[in-house]
């Protein structure tokens, strides 16, 4: 079920999802393949984390977003300090974005933050 701007403003760093939101479909697929193939994770995970060591952060569209109104774009912010990240929310006009708490995480290796414009 396609997620309104209004329903995602519920959620906020101080009220994450509680469960995991959902994506369409075929997104849901290409997302338990990639979560599958420990391969795949460990170079995403190594470039990730290579493009923090040179930036601080790593900012791009998600490749596997919830399924949100067309106007929306899901994007995930990567960081190893916290500050980067609230520079970037001071800076950006963004409608609504959070930390997933721990049980809802399902890349713990690097801190990231889900962001939605």
């Amino acid at each position: 079920m396609t997620i309104s701007k209004n329903n995602l403003k519920i959620y906020n760093n101080n009220n994450p999802p509680k469960i995991q939101l959902g994506r369409k479909e075929d997104i849901q697929q290409k997302y338990d393949l990639f979560n599958s193939n420990i391969e795949n994770r460990t170079n995403f995970l190594k470039k990730i984390k290579n493009e923090i060591k040179k930036n601080n952060y790593c900012f791009h569209l998600n490749d596997f977003p919830y399924d949100v109104e067309d106007d929306i774009k899901h994007y995930l912010f990567w960081y190893n300090d916290e500050k980067y990240l609230n520079e970037f929310i001071s800076k950006n006009k963004i409608l609504t974005y959070w930390v997933n708490n721990k049980n809802n995480l399902s890349i713990k290796e690097i801190n990231h933050a889900h962001i939605f414009i």
